[in-house]
């Protein structure tokens, strides 16, 4: 089972790099190879026996940074836009992730569960519930702030350090209150 879907994602994956360099003729904020590695580092970081509180929550961050992306390519370069779109695409996008999960058996263990509330949560899905409200909240503060600033950013990739940074905050957190 795990062969097939690491097959399937290596061809989803040549597929993406594949269009993105037939159709891009410059680089994006979040450019397909950026986005290879980040999803290598996710991978990697369950072989080096990272918490899965931390690991969702750069799952999320990934994941939500694709459907933004892909919701700024298909508007630019195909011309689709409709009502709620990037709603749909976030939507499409999370319950890939959660299907392809269930499927892989990496969700849905009674063991690795947190505790919030006196309610019992899956730790990977929680995880990746804050990463990607951590990089949806990101976004809209740094459009925010870039209208402030006569559509100028502040410093240098404050668009790529916004997220990150929170993220990593959120992952401290996670650390110190919820594994230790």
């Amino acid at each position: 089972m795990i062969l097939i879907s690491v097959r399937v994602f290596i061809i989803y994956l040549f597929c993406l790099i594949f269009c993105a360099i037939i159709s891009n003729n410059s680089t994006l904020a979040v450019c397909p190879i950026c986005t290879i590695a980040a999803g290598a580092g996710i991978g990697m970081s369950r072989w080096f026996g990272f918490d899965d509180l931390i690991t969702g929550s750069w799952i999320g961050g990934l994941t939500m940074s694709l459907a933004l992306w892909s919701k700024i390519w298909m508007n630019k370069n195909l011309g689709i836009k409709f009502f709620c779109d990037i709603y749909t695409i976030v939507f499409a996008y999370h319950l890939l992730l959660f299907v392809s999960m269930y499927y892989g058996n990496f969700i849905g263990d009674t063991y690795n569960v947190i505790f919030i509330f006196n309610c019992s949560v899956d730790k990977l899905l929680f995880g990746i519930a804050s990463g990607s409200v951590a990089v949806a909240l990101s976004t809209i503060v740094y459009n925010i702030m870039k209208k402030y600033n006569n559509n100028h950013s502040y410093f240098p990739f404050q668009k790529v350090l916004m997220p990150i940074s929170i993220i990593l905050s959120i992952d401290l957190f996670f650390y110190f209150f919820f594994i230790v």
